[in-house]
């Protein structure tokens, strides 16, 4: 399924018309058609990113340590961190994980997943 660019601009336009209002109940309608819409457009997306990862993926390593990573960091600022230091700082503390993770771990044991039945 695939989402072009303008149709994702326009929704995230209107999503962040209806959040400068502040209207709640239909933001979370919204959330709904914004969000896949969202996953979708970033899932075709042929960016520079993907060539530079040179079909390496990061993305098990970032969901299985980004949940204790930011668990760590809330306990370590005794739940005062503001929220979008805590992704910021997640997402830069998870990758090398996840980097390390995936070369160390996960490729390796890529190559035994034909002897497992």
């Amino acid at each position: 399924f695939k989402i072009n660019g303008p149709f994702l601009i326009i929704l995230l336009l209107v999503y962040s018309v209806f959040a400068a209002f502040k209207m709640e109940q239909v933001l979370r309608i919204l959330s709904y058609i914004v969000i896949p819409a969202c996953v979708f457009y970033f899932y075709n997306y042929k960016s520079p990113e993907k060539a530079f990862l040179g079909g390496n993926d990061f993305s098990y390593g970032m969901y299985i340590y980004g949940f204790p990573v930011q668990q760590t960091l809330v306990f370590i600022t005794n739940n005062t961190i503001n929220l979008y230091a805590l992704i910021f700082l997640s997402i830069l503390l998870t990758f090398p994980l996840s980097f390390l993770s995936w070369f160390f771990i996960e490729k390796k044991a890529l190559k035994y997943k034909n002897y497992i039945r």
